[in-house]
């Protein structure tokens, strides 16, 4: 039996999809399109979603912009906070516009920019906290 969602040949006996995991329906009859068919033979239309309201993530959803903030604001929490919290706010407010113009999910580049705002601000305390104290920190390691 064929899954409506996906496309997936499955056995007749199966009540759900072995690839999407979708409930079989034996009595539904899947229209015929006369249209283009993506990589997978799943129906597509061209558009951002597909005709059972599923996000179709075969069209580009990347941004490079967005995974450049997510990494510098990983690295920022650990290094050089100031800069590259500075550079992964810039990166993923980019990257975050990219995407929402494409009408792709935006995560990325929010976790980019929650990250670099964390590692700019967590970085900037500490120096403020040394510089109080005389940067006793930065003494113990041999700065």
């Amino acid at each position: 039996m064929k899954c409506n969602r996906c496309g997936y040949e499955n056995d007749a006996a199966s009540e759900y999809c072995a690839s999407c995991g979708e409930k079989l329906n034996s009595d539904y009859q899947q229209p015929q399109y006369n249209s283009q068919y993506n990589n997978n033979g799943q129906y597509y239309n061209g558009e951002q979603y597909s005709n059972n309201g599923q996000y179709n993530q075969n069209q580009n959803t990347w941004s490079g912009k967005a995974t450049a903030g997510l990494t510098c604001g990983i690295i920022s929490l650990f290094c050089a906070g100031l800069i590259l919290g500075i550079l992964a706010i810039v990166f993923s407010l980019q990257g975050k516009r990219e995407l929402r113009e494409k009408g792709a999910p935006t995560g990325t580049a929010t976790a980019g920019l929650i990250l670099g705002i964390i590692g700019l601000v967590g970085w900037a305390i500490l120096i403020i906290y040394e510089a109080t104290i005389g940067f006793t920190m930065f003494n113990n390691f041999g700065f």
